[in-house]
């Protein structure tokens, strides 16, 4: 079903992309679609690097997301936040068999989905994605962190913890802890990683 085709009656299509190191999973997934009437696949992927080229180019609504290629973890959630840097508004199902993954994941602002789902519980979940006006609202969050919160995101995202993130910023780790405090509370985070993907996935680092 991957087509170009992103009308239905005049009404836009759900645009999803695949992807997953199994051919037959991602083929699989795509013969799912194949009667959905407000769903197309405009692509499937099977390495890392076609993933990033058809996201950027394509900039779909939804990316069906396998975590764990070739069994290595890190590769799906490298792609979570290339994803999000590549297409900020596309949004992001990952797909599991192992909860602790699901859990991590979900922890990044994802939709995490567990493998053993149903056709319909895989076309629900999408639609409830899809419609949801979380990743849209993050930009509007983002505008109210301060120079200082952003200068102290930026330095989550490498990494850093209070004593590195005060030493380079010359304030006290007090001070550093006050505004972490504040930049989970502006970005309804519940992690000081969480609030780092927001900030990325609305552009602001």
């Amino acid at each position: 079903m991957v087509d170009g085709t992103s009308i239905n009656d005049g009404e836009e299509m759900i645009r999803i992309l695949i992807a997953d190191d199994q051919e037959f999973a991602v083929r699989g997934l795509n013969d799912l679609f194949e009667d959905v009437e407000d769903m197309i696949v405009v692509a499937l992927c099977r390495t890392a690097n076609e993933v990033e080229r058809e996201v950027q180019q394509l900039a779909p609504d939804i990316v069906l997301l396998d975590l764990s290629w070739y069994r290595i973890d890190e590769i799906g959630f490298y792609l979570v936040e290339a994803i999000r840097k590549l297409s900020p508004t596309t949004k992001i199902i990952p797909i599991s068999n192992y909860p602790e993954l699901l859990e991590k994941v979900g922890k990044m602002g994802t939709d995490p989905l567990d493998k053993g789902f149903t056709i319909q519980q895989l076309f629900d979940h999408i639609r409830k994605v899809h419609t949801a006006d979380g990743y849209a609202n993050e930009s509007v969050i983002m505008d109210d962190l301060t120079e200082r919160e952003t200068e102290i995101l930026q330095l989550i995202s490498q990494g850093d913890g209070d004593k590195e993130i005060a030493q380079k910023l010359n304030i006290s780790v007090s001070t550093v802890k006050k505004h972490v405090r504040n930049i989970l509370s502006k970005t309804k985070a519940r992690t000081r990683a969480e609030a780092a993907v927001k900030a990325k996935t609305a552009g602001l680092i």
